[in-house]
């Protein structure tokens, strides 16, 4: 029919993509728990259990139902260059505790702990340590 003009329909993919686009711009922007700086706090002590494989680094306190991201271990590995084909570590050192947010692969850790001084690392794991197993939770 001449002189009927349609009007443009809306692809409901391209308003599903424009939001996502939109969250994802704006988490980018606030930071929203991923790649927070650790700030500069005084040092802590920790012990516990460190796994690595595809994707993770896991450190988990000795004597807690916590598993938290560890952030840059290749100290580990260059202090110690014979464990790296280890996949249970039991590690010593002085660092820093993040805040509670979203952090490591896919933010799936609730906490980051960084290394700032190695004090040990072997592949024996000490009895009070060996019985823990991580969930995922602060």
């Amino acid at each position: 029919m001449k002189g009927t003009r349609r009007e443009p329909q809306a692809c409901p993919q391209t308003s599903r993509v424009l939001a996502v686009a939109t969250v994802l711009t704006l988490m980018w922007m606030c930071g929203c728990g991923t790649g927070r700086k650790l700030k500069e706090t005084s040092l802590t002590s920790f012990a516990g259990i460190y796994r690595t494989g595809f994707e993770q680094s896991d450190f988990q306190p000795c004597g807690r139902q916590t598993v938290w991201w560890l952030k840059n271990p290749g100290i580990l590995f260059q202090t110690y260059p014979g464990l790296r084909s280890s996949k249970h570590l039991y590690i010593r050192f002085r660092g820093r505790r993040s805040p509670v947010g979203r952090y490591g692969h896919l933010g799936s850790y609730p906490v980051e702990v960084e290394i700032v001084e190695l004090l040990s690392a072997t592949q024996t794991i000490p009895a009070d340590c060996a019985g823990s197993h991580g969930t995922n939770s602060q």
